[in-house]
C-alpha cells in the first residue's frame, strides 16, 4: 500500500511542474546593462509608452535574442543600427477610450471592458523580464532584473527664454 501512495504522490509532483518553463543558469551572453525608461511625448497625440533596452557585454555569435516578456506583454527585440550587442524592444501605451461615469450604474455597461491575457507564460515582478534567445534552433529563457531609468519627456516645442 505504501509503495502505490508514493507512486501516486511521485505523479502529481511530476506533473505540477511539467508546465513551468526552465530558464537557463549560464546563458551564452553576458547583459552589460538592461534597463527600462518611461517616455511621454510633448503632444497627447503622439502618446507615451516604455523603452527598454538590454545591451550585452559579449554575446554567442550562434545566438540570436528574439522576443523580451515584460509586464504580461511579448516583444520583439530589434538589433540598434550601430552597435551589434544592443537591442530594444518598445511598448506604446493605448490612447484613453472615452468612458461614461455616472451615478446610474446602467448608463456604464457600454463602457469597454479590460481585456487580460491569461497566456502570458511566467510570473514576473514588475522590474523583471524574460530574453527568449535562439540558440541551435532551439528556444531558450532567461530571466534578468532590469533597472529603471528617470522618463524621458519630449516637449512639443522649444522652451521660451524670457530672460
Amino acid at each position: 500500500m505504501s509503495r502505490f501512495f508514493f507512486a501516486v504522490v511521485g505523479l502529481f509532483t511530476l506533473s505540477c511542474n511539467s508546465n513551468k518553463t526552465v530558464f537557463e543558469e549560464n546563458p551564452p551572453f553576458v547583459i552589460q546593462e538592461a534597463f527600462y525608461q518611461y517616455w511621454l511625448a510633448g503632444v497627447q497625440e503622439a502618446g507615451r509608452g516604455i523603452q527598454l533596452e538590454l545591451t550585452f557585454e559579449s554575446i554567442d555569435p550562434e545566438t540570436t535574442p528574439e522576443h523580451l516578456y515584460f509586464r504580461g506583454q511579448k516583444l520583439t527585440l530589434t538589433q540598434d543600427k550601430f552597435s551589434e550587442k544592443t537591442f530594444r524592444a518598445s511598448i506604446k501605451f493605448p490612447e484613453k477610450e472615452d468612458k461614461i461615469l455616472d451615478a446610474n450604474p446602467v448608463m456604464e455597461m457600454n463602457n469597454p471592458r479590460p481585456t487580460l491575457d491569461s497566456d502570458f507564460p511566467f510570473e514576473l515582478k514588475p522590474d523583471e523580464a524574460v530574453i527568449a534567445y535562439a540558440k541551435n534552433n532551439k528556444t531558450r529563457h532567461f530571466k534578468v532584473t532590469l533597472t529603471k531609468r528617470e522618463a524621458m519627456a519630449f516637449p512639443s516645442s522649444k522652451p521660451v527664454d524670457n530672460n
